[in-house]
């Protein structure tokens, strides 16, 4: 799991009036009655529950007509100012947008806080935002996946989940807060999740690890729970962390679990799925299996590879590039099963954040070994360039651009630029409509720093045919020193 921690804008007018409308919302508005120990969690439990139905509206699809894609937001001002404005949910948001809208920071030199904004640091709760990695979904309290796969003729590998799914990521909130409800040594990192999905039985529910009420659930508590790396991450991917050992006991000798099961080591042929290199959206790719035969017989296999086009929430958009492919394998030799990949095969047919599942399923005929692998990758955006006519100074006018170049050999369609930073320039959408190959687009806005500090600006990029190009820079804002500034007022005078 990771702890995404960067921010990207200030505590602003907005953010103080909408939680006063998520905490007093006409339903059920907060008990001021409750005691001094209680209102503090009531806060918490009043904002994480209205976060997702009320300020934002969540869609886990490729159709985002009617608002915007959610990996287009730049920050969390322009959503509560649009929500302050109409009174309704926000469109669009998925967990990742959830949670920013829960905590924010941006942090200065040297790594020091300089700023807290939206929403629970807003109101003085210490908070962090936590990533995990294949995470499940639990659908029906039974804190119990079963995959069943089944493949057919062509190599087209079909998974099925019981009792819920698992994600590629999902994104949540940690707050530190003391739990007099509950047995002493449960307090500390509490579990929230804003995020809605629909439950089987009609209520609301998110991660599994952190029950129907999204939690606060202590962190200490769900230890006992076996789950994937969990990362945080404090200042980009500068100062990752690994926190698995605040979720989980990370080695099975720690604590006797029911689901640390030996796996039976005696097979005789070993499968491989070779690691997949960086790949840029435009290139092509392969995945290869490797087949080993330890053993002196041949061996007789059955291997099926599927590559499909996948949400972050694991669902399969497309089908890219499937084989079935029967070999045979000399006694203490090494076989190979390989599928090469073009741009033409999954041009159009990726969405959102571009991931690329791959399924194998291999089945060994004497033995019947079955042998099976799940593996996702990210094909890879360009990155934007900024650049400044000058160094920033306080209270100084300066050009502020932003470079995207198309290196796909088609045209791409609708380009929209997205530019936001803080106390540089408050959220701005561009459009310059199409870019044709290999050709390069520059926006270009006038800035005038507010204070002098080191800024963040981030922007995206996004098109018809290219999503989620993204791009950010951190600048240092100076003060003008004293006598130069007189000097120059003695200048105009002059």
């Amino acid at each position: 799991m990771l702890f995404g921690g960067i921010g990207v804008m200030a505590c602003r007018n907005p953010v103080l009036p909408v939680i006063s409308r998520l905490i007093q919302h006409e339903s059920d508005a907060l008990d001021y009655s409750a005691t001094e120990e209680d209102q503090l969690l009531l806060t918490v439990q009043q904002i994480n529950a209205r976060i997702g139905p009320t300020l934002m509206e969540n869609r886990w699809s490729s159709d985002y007509s009617g608002g915007k894609d959610p990996a287009s937001w730049t920050g969390s001002v322009a959503i509560f100012e649009t929500y302050l404005r109409t009174g309704r949910p926000v469109k669009y948001g998925q967990c990742w947008v959830v949670s920013a809208l829960v905590v924010t920071v941006r942090r200065g030199a040297n790594n020091n806080i300089v700023s807290l904004n939206p929403v629970c640091r807003a109101l003085g709760i210490p908070c962090r935002p936590v990533t995990a990695y294949q995470c499940g979904h639990d659908m029906g309290d039974s804190f119990v996946l079963n995959l069943h796969k089944r493949f057919n003729k062509t190599g087209d590998i079909r998974s099925r989940y019981e009792g819920g799914s698992c994600w590629v990521y999902h994104a949540w909130n940690d707050i530190w807060i003391e739990r007099r409800d509950l047995r002493f040594g449960l307090g500390g990192w509490q579990a929230i999740d804003a995020t809605r999905r629909s439950l089987r039985n009609g209520k609301f529910g998110a991660l599994n690890i952190l029950s129907r009420e999204s939690g606060p659930a202590s962190v200490e508590a769900i230890k006992t729970n076996q789950k994937h790396p969990i990362l945080l991450d404090d200042n980009g991917e500068q100062d990752l962390q690994d926190i698995t050992n605040e979720y989980k006991h990370t080695d099975c000798r720690t604590r006797k679990l029911p689901n640390c099961v030996p796996v039976f080591k005696g097979r005789d042929v070993i499968f491989t799925l070779a690691p997949m290199r960086r790949t840029e959206f435009g290139q092509a790719f392969t995945v290869a299996v490797k087949i080993q035969n330890n053993c002196d017989e041949e061996r007789y296999i059955t291997c099926a590879l599927s590559i499909n086009s996948v949400f972050y929430n694991a669902v399969v958009a497309s089908g890219i590039k499937s084989i079935n492919q029967e070999l045979v394998v000399k006694p203490n030799d090494v076989g190979e099963v390989k599928v090469e990949v073009s741009f033409d095969d999954y041009y159009k047919r990726t969405v959102d954040e571009d991931l690329i599942k791959i399924t194998t399923l291999a089945i060994v005929g004497k033995t019947k070994q079955i042998w099976s692998e799940d593996y996702y990758f990210l094909l890879y955006k360009p990155s934007l360039i900024f650049e400044f006519s000058k160094h920033p100074v306080l209270n100084e006018a300066t050009i502020m651009s932003v470079t995207f170049r198309n290196h796909l050999k088609v045209p791409i369609t609708d380009g929209t630029f997205v530019v936001e930073g803080s106390g540089l320039l408050n959220p701005k959408t561009i459009r310059i409509g199409d870019v044709g190959p290999d050709e390069q687009v520059t926006m270009s806005e006038e800035i005038t720093p507010m204070r002098p500090d080191y800024l963040n600006m981030f922007a995206t990029f996004s098109s018809k045919e290219l999503r989620g190009v993204v791009g950010s820079t951190t600048v240092k804002v100076n003060q003008r020193e004293k006598w130069l500034t007189k000097f120059i007022k003695t200048l105009k005078h002059k």
